[in-house]
């Protein structure tokens, strides 16, 4: 069987672990999976939720989803997807290179998948920062969510959108604090460095300090 081509988008910025840790934490608190709203606090709660504690009722069947450092060491899972698939057959890209360059990363990508070539003129932004109007409506509506899951009906992708956008506003995400900002960067940093030589380049600035 003939392997195709697998299209990898690595969700790293400029000085990666600044955007990609709190947005995936974000994302669990919009999706109602994370009732703790506050990123420093759901960090810190890691090791209990590892040993079976402060795990919400509708992640209980799925607790690693809260153990964010896990989630985003990027190096590790690239290296494991490396062992399964030929690098020559997977095409990463890298958000500062299509932060940079948007309309050539397209086209890199469709040449790699082999693709008719389609012309973009416009890069919008997408699933942009979020955070909840109302938490305590939020979690309300899970179980109704967990039910329509458990009887196997499909959710329309306009209501769920439109679901979202009521019970969440856009928000910029809060910066962190210099002793958050230093741990992450020494939780990351053997995962940066095998990144850098998996990608064959110098991901050093991504622990600079801003």
């Amino acid at each position: 069987m003939a392997l195709v081509p697998y299209a990898l988008t690595a969700m790293l910025y400029r000085r990666g672990i600044d955007p990609i840790v709190p947005a995936l934490h974000g994302q669990r608190v919009v999706q109602r999976r994370d009732p703790v709203t506050d990123f420093e606090q759901a960090w810190r709660l890691q090791p209990e939720r590892e040993a079976g504690r402060h795990i919400p009722r509708n992640l209980r069947q799925a607790p690693d989803r809260l153990q964010y450092g896990r989630y985003c060491r990027l190096g590790e899972q690239l290296e494991r997807l490396y062992s399964l698939v030929p690098s020559d057959r997977v095409h990463l890209i890298v958000l500062d290179d299509l932060k940079a360059d948007p309309h050539g990363e397209f086209w890199r990508l469709q040449a790699f998948l082999g693709v008719e070539p389609q012309r973009r003129d416009e890069f919008p932004v997408v699933d942009p920062s979020r955070r909840p109007r109302w938490p305590r409506a939020a979690q309300l509506l899970q179980p109704l969510r967990d039910w329509r899951k458990r009887c196997g009906l499909p959710q329309p992708p306009r209501i769920a959108g439109t679901l979202t956008k009521l019970i969440s506003r856009l928000a910029p995400r809060p910066p962190f604090s210099t002793a958050l900002k230093t741990e992450l960067k020494q939780y990351f940093r053997d995962d940066i460095e095998r990144l850098s030589v998996l990608l064959n380049r110098d991901l050093s600035h991504w622990l600079d300090s801003p």
